[in-house]
């Protein structure tokens, strides 16, 4: 079994990429965490995978860390959640953030991923909460009650939850550390 892939990156679309690695050309899904940190087409890239069986054939997909692959292959022993849906749910959401939600019991946040409804996220929390409190995200970024009201008040504007978060990520409320969920949520609405 493929543990990690390392070649030179040939493109990059939403949702998966190529990556030739010794003149053959591999087809690899990744979620939108791990596409956000992709460098140029042409360069050298190392890549986590994780190969998953199915009728028709095999699928790659790939994570930019370990702590995402460890995340995925977590979410998909959740029953009914299969990598689509876990695929997804990585990219709405950071590892440490999904633990947060997981840990705390944010159903609601789950919830409004698509492909998870409320039974589905309620089973996430049910199976994961012990299972996910022991994952090391090593992410360093404080995804607080700020950031939360920010990301659900852009879903109620109408943006999908990978935008929302997306511009969040990239959104400069400004210098000041004592900055509002409004601050936050007027600062990503600037940048989308």
């Amino acid at each position: 079994m493929l543990a990690y892939l390392k070649g030179i990156l040939i493109e990059k679309k939403t949702g998966s990429l190529i990556l030739e690695v010794n003149g053959v050309g591999y087809h690899i899904l990744v979620p939108l965490s791990t596409l956000e940190k992709l460098p140029s087409s042409g360069e050298e890239l190392m890549i986590h995978v994780q190969t998953v069986r199915k009728d028709d054939g095999d699928l790659l997909y790939g994570f930019i860390t370990h702590t995402e692959k460890e995340v995925f292959n977590i979410l998909t022993s959740v029953t009914g959640i299969g990598p689509k849906t876990a695929n997804s749910l990585l990219s709405s959401f950071p590892p440490s953030r999904l633990q947060q939600a997981v840990v705390e019991k944010d159903t609601a946040s789950l919830s409004k991923v698509p492909g998870v409804g409320r039974k589905t996220a309620e089973r996430i929390v049910l199976e994961l909460k012990d299972k996910m409190k022991e994952v090391e995200t090593g992410e360093s970024v404080p995804y607080d009650e700020r950031f939360k009201i920010a990301l659900e008040g852009l879903i109620s504007l109408g943006y999908k939850v990978w935008e929302a978060r997306q511009a969040l990520n990239e959104a400069k409320p400004g210098q000041e550390k004592d900055y509002s969920a409004e601050d936050l949520l007027k600062a990503a609405l600037r940048y989308l």
